[in-house]
C-alpha cells in the first residue's frame, strides 16, 4: 500500500515520508489533520531513508520539533549511526521515545 492509498483509506491522516521507496523503507510521520493544521508543518530529510525532522507549529507561539530515525540493522553500522547522531550539537534533548515498527503488505 502506498502513501496515497493509505491517505485514501484514512483521509484525516497526512503521511510524510523521507525515503526513495516510501512503502518499503525509511521513516514516516503520520499526522492527524483533526489535531494539527498540515499547513503548519515543515519536513526536512536529514539522512535519506534514515532520519527526518518535522517542525510543527503548536498553539499560538510554540513550535515542536520531532525527529524520527530508522537505524541500520547491522551492529557495527548501527553503532556508527548512533555515534553520528550523538556527535551533533543539539541545544535541547527533551524526549526520547521507544521503537515502533510496522510492516504493511
Amino acid at each position: 500500500m502506498d502513501v496515497s492509498q493509505m491517505e485514501g483509506v484514512v483521509p484525516k491522516i497526512k503521511i510524510i515520508t523521507n525515503g526513495q521507496y516510501p512503502n518499503e523503507i525509511g521513516v514516516v510521520f503520520a499526522i492527524n489533520k483533526d489535531l494539527v493544521d498540515e499547513n503548519n508543518l515543515q519536513h526536512g530529510v536529514m539522512i535519506s531513508n534514515r532520519e527526518s525532522q518535522l517542525k510543527v507549529k503548536w498553539g499560538d507561539d510554540q513550535e515542536l520539533t520531532l525527529i524520527n530515525i530508522y537505524p541500520p540493522n547491522g551492529e557495527e553500522s548501527k553503532i556508527k549511526f548512533f555515534e553520528k547522531l550523538a556527535s551533533r550539537n543539539s541545544k535541547q534533548k527533551d524526549l526520547c521515545d521507544g521503537r515502533l515498527q510496522l510492516f504493511i503488505k
